[in-house]
């Protein structure tokens, strides 16, 4: 969580972990796999509240191989 939360933050983006979940909010295509998914946690991400635009660290091309 905190690689994914560091991630998002070198993107220019805000990160909130969040480690509980109300089981039955979950996806609804989740649904026929269900007996074999633990939530394990959950990460929301947003633009940060600022005037100026964010300045991303990394470039998105550069994430993918």
């Amino acid at each position: 969580m905190q690689t994914l939360s560091l991630a998002a933050t070198d993107l220019g983006l805000a990160a909130c972990p969040i480690g509980a979940i109300d089981a039955s909010s979950s996806a609804s295509f989740l649904t026929p796999c269900q007996d074999r998914l633990i939530h394990v946690g959950s990460l929301a991400l947003g633009l940060p509240r600022t005037d100026e635009a964010p300045t991303p660290v990394l470039r998105l091309q550069d994430l993918h191989h």
